[in-house]
């Protein structure tokens, strides 16, 4: 994924599409595109879990923490 994407930066032909495209589109994909990536990262690493200590409300301190 990361080396097609490095292919599409260098490739000219991406570059030259900008120019055909107006910037309203330009902005619309952009937006969906960043949309598309925070999805998958939130899906992929499942991040919309809540911590499963919801009773308490907090955090449990951190036992390296200076008295």
């Amino acid at each position: 994924m990361v080396a097609t994407a490095a292919f599409g930066l260098i490739s000219g032909d991406i570059w030259r599409v900008t120019h055909y495209v107006r910037p309203l589109r330009d902005e619309v994909f952009t937006l969906l595109s960043i949309t598309a990536l925070v999805g998958w990262l939130v899906v992929d690493h499942e991040l919309w879990d809540r911590p499963r200590d919801e009773i308490s409300g907090s955090r449990p301190a951190c036992s390296t923490s200076s008295p």
